[in-house]
């Protein structure tokens, strides 16, 4: 993981992909789970990529139910916490 990422860079990035699906594609080109320091924010970004690539909509709904789905969605902090993640993005 680069040493750039920090927990709001990753929570800003994550909210910017749940708000704006046009920008999945780009962010699947440069990042894997792997560049996200934390463990609940790698799911996501796992849950992220399986509904883009499968052409299935992107949003906090439907990532909570494909984390749920793997019964993962606690490890992430919730159906809240992607919530309030769709409102945190960056600028």
């Amino acid at each position: 993981m680069p040493d750039t990422f920090t927990p709001d860079l990753e929570l800003a990035l994550l909210g910017g992909l749940l708000f704006n699906p046009d920008a999945i594609p780009t962010a699947l080109a440069t990042l894997t789970e792997d560049d996200f320091a934390s463990e609940g924010h790698r799911l996501i970004f796992a849950a992220i990529r399986a509904l883009s690539v499968s052409g299935r909509p992107v949003d906090p709904v439907t990532v909570a139910a494909a984390l749920d789905a793997q019964g993962v969605l606690t490890l992430t902090g919730g159906a809240g916490y992607l919530a309030l993640l769709s409102v945190a993005r960056l600028p």
